[in-house]
């Protein structure tokens, strides 16, 4: 039985929509675009870092590895902060071609690196050639440029796209220390 106080909020309740019945089928959802956790706003956002490394080996690139003209293979390890990384590590190696007596002679390209994030995520990136500089003697420094590409990913950086990201740094002809700066655009996809 229904207790006269609830009738004006029951008539209120079976009028106040739009003159349609509450018990009436509702239309059927439209699904969203876009999966969970996915922007549609495909916006490349800032990408800067920082990474400090060294050089660990040099050695005859294996066969199939590096062009003729670039036959060594230098490997690199570093670890640095990025946006949208946080504190991450860089491992990877490149193809060069130095002369021994002079070794601002030095040329790289063909490389192939993973920056790996705090959580485990991974991007793998590439550059196919650099530019160098050598800084006026008595300095040891070299100092390097790159445009780099992602070539894949794992977790948050599966289908990240870098967009027109400038890696530079040094490396010291004596102790094979090595600093870079990372600037540019990430996009997630």
């Amino acid at each position: 039985m229904i207790r006269p106080a609830f009738i004006p909020a029951l008539i209120f309740f079976l009028t106040a929509c739009d003159g349609t019945s509450p018990l009436a089928p509702q239309k059927a959802v439209q699904p969203s675009v876009a999966s969970a956790g996915a922007s549609t706003d495909l916006r490349p956002l800032p990408f800067h870092g920082v990474t400090t490394g060294q050089l660990v080996s040099m050695e005859i690139a294996p066969p199939g590895r590096c062009p003729e003209s670039l036959p060594m293979l230098f490997t690199h390890r570093g670890a640095g902060s990025a946006t949208h990384f946080g504190r991450f590590t860089v491992e990877g190696s490149e193809c060069a071609f130095f002369d021994p007596s002079d070794p601002y002679t030095v040329n790289s390209g063909m490389s192939e690196w993973t920056f790996t994030a705090a959580n485990g995520d991974e991007l793998y990136v590439r550059y196919d050639e650099t530019t160098g500089i050598r800084k006026p003697p008595p300095s040891p420094w070299l100092l390097w440029s790159a445009e780099i590409y992602a070539t894949g990913g794992t977790g948050r950086f599966e289908n990240a796209e870098l967009v027109e990201v400038t890696w530079s740094g040094g490396i010291h002809l004596v102790t094979f220390e090595t600093y870079s700066t990372l600037d540019g655009r990430i996009e997630f996809r």
